[in-house]
């Protein structure tokens, strides 16, 4: 089944969620049962949606974090790389867990956020520009379809 909704995060944070390196998301806000409920019928796939800014100084935050914890600042990509404001990924929303569960407590991405969200199996998908939101938001029908269509592209060999 289909991913029908997207997370939109920023930059570098998308990157490490797609290279399959960060497991937790942190958030202030917890997940709805109604939101985790849809998610659920697509069997916990969401897209990823790296959102369109980021500023300087978040970037060298990010970075400055990630390398605190031992990713190599030689693999994390110049800002100006970075693809934004479209789907990077799908990956699997394991589940919602409050600060301190035992889910999320042992994560080195862990950042004592009110709640951590479980990301599990990333898979990069090929850049899809599209406008996103704060919070999570329905899949554009236009993005899923060029998604499937380049999807298809590649496994063809076109």
């Amino acid at each position: 089944m289909k991913p029908l909704l997207c997370l939109s995060v920023t930059q570098p944070w998308a990157w490490a969620i797609a290279e399959g390196l960060k497991d937790v998301e942190n958030r202030s806000w917890r997940v709805s049962p109604k939101l985790m409920r849809e998610i659920e019928l697509s069997g916990g796939r969401i897209l990823l949606h790296a959102s369109k800014t980021i500023t300087r100084s978040k970037y060298d935050g990010a970075v400055e974090y990630m390398v605190g914890i031992d990713v190599s600042k030689n693999v994390i990509p110049p800002q100006f790389t970075l693809e934004r404001g479209g789907i990077v990924a799908e990956i699997t929303l394991v589940g919602c867990f409050k600060r301190g569960a035992c889910e999320i407590s042992e994560s080195r991405w862990n950042m004592g956020f009110p709640f951590g969200w479980l990301l599990r199996d990333a898979i990069k998908t090929p850049f899809i520009p599209c406008s996103g939101h704060q919070q999570m938001f329905q899949c554009p029908p236009r993005a899923w379809t060029e998604l499937e269509e380049k999807r298809h592209e590649t496994a063809m060999g076109a």
